[in-house]
């Protein structure tokens, strides 16, 4: 609701503006879809003035962003009567003479004090969450906001040179937060951080932050398998892009990784030092891309012959303990949904033979 009081108008309730998941207005009482606003470029008009976040925007501007390449001369007219129509459905109830839109010299305004805009609510709650949260409160915020900015963002709008920047500009933003949340969370709510750590990286693979907190996440779960399958996705990103290896920060949590099982399952540290040893041997890959490996535990590690019969003895054993499995043991493994075949029933010859014949 909305009054007048002495002139000056009271708005109870902010213009509610939504952009992300696509364009809406409310006022007081009224939801505006995109149809209700206007045509392409009423609504192109409020958005160009949403974005100037308060600050006015030249008449000149305005033409160039929703006719670029005609003459002022030629859209002026125009302009003032989209200016008009937007003014008349961001008019409040009760306000016939007022409006959020404020004309200058040569420019337009318009007011930022009474207008929502989801976006810039976000931002503001994401940064306040982002320095507070070793609180489980400012992980829910997170999770609220992300969830809304995560959204397509002014989807079915064109794609104009300015707008394709805006949407360029929001992408780099969201990721620049999502890999701040998950590298800030990443021991007090490991889920979450690997939840937002995976968002930034389909924003940018090649984003080394989000890899760690993508890394540690499941280090801190206890996933060690999974960390270690993604670090060899990221080391083959960068390989295949940069021509480089991971950075000093994600090999040294991969180092840790591998040597973290070896104290209690020491056949698990010789295996994955073998399987190095051999993919480095067969892959024929250059050496800037295969020295993103991890540096071997055991110094130089072992030589191509010790990797074939560290491979083969565990491959050897896996064989030998399944076959042993009782049946009562079998008959109460929980059925894999997806018709998939459990691990256990891969042949170990099959694979034995896949890895030392190669």
């Amino acid at each position: 609701m909305s009054a007048v009081v002495s002139g000056v108008i009271d708005v109870r309730e902010p213009i509610a503006v939504q952009v992300l998941g696509g364009v809406s207005v409310r006022v007081d009482d009224r939801d505006m879809g995109p149809r209700d606003i206007g045509g392409t470029k009423v609504r192109h008009l409020l958005l160009a003035l949403l974005f100037a976040d308060g600050v006015p925007v030249p008449k000149d501007e305005l033409i160039s962003m929703l006719w670029p390449g005609e003459r002022r001369s030629a859209c002026g007219a125009t302009l003032e009567t989209y200016v008009c129509q937007l003014r008349k459905r961001l008019r409040p109830a009760g306000a016939p003479r007022w409006s959020p839109i404020e004309t200058g010299s040569g420019c337009y305004r318009l007011d930022a004090d009474v207008v929502d805009l989801d976006l810039h609510r976000h931002r503001r709650l994401v940064e306040h969450a982002l320095s507070r949260v070793d609180s489980e409160a400012a992980v829910l915020q997170l999770r609220s906001s992300f969830s809304e900015l995560l959204r397509p963002f002014l989807p079915g709008e064109g794609d104009a040179a300015w707008l394709e920047d805006a949407r360029w500009r929001h992408g780099r933003q969201v990721r620049s937060w999502l890999v701040a949340a998950a590298e800030k969370v990443v021991d007090v709510a490991p889920a979450d951080a690997a939840v937002w750590a995976r968002a930034a990286i389909d924003h940018d693979p090649l984003d080394e932050g989000a890899w760690w907190a993508l890394l540690r996440s499941a280090e801190v779960q206890g996933r060690h398998a999974d960390a270690l399958r993604s670090y060899e996705e990221c080391r083959r990103q960068l390989a295949r892009e940069l021509g480089c290896q991971p950075g000093p920060r994600l090999q040294g949590i991969y180092t840790r990784l591998l040597g973290g099982p070896s104290e209690s399952a020491p056949d698990l540290a010789q295996l994955i030092e073998s399987v190095i040893r051999l993919y480095v041997t067969v892959s024929g890959e250059p050496t800037a891309v295969a020295a993103g490996l991890p540096t071997p535990l055991h110094g130089v590690g072992p030589s191509v012959e010790e990797a074939r019969r560290n491979i083969d003895a565990l491959l050897r054993g896996l064989s030998r303990s399944h076959a042993v499995a009782s049946p009562d043991a079998s008959s109460r493994v929980r059925p894999i949904s997806g018709g998939r075949r459990p691990a256990s029933s891969i042949s170990s010859s099959r694979l034995q033979t896949a890895v030392l014949t190669r």
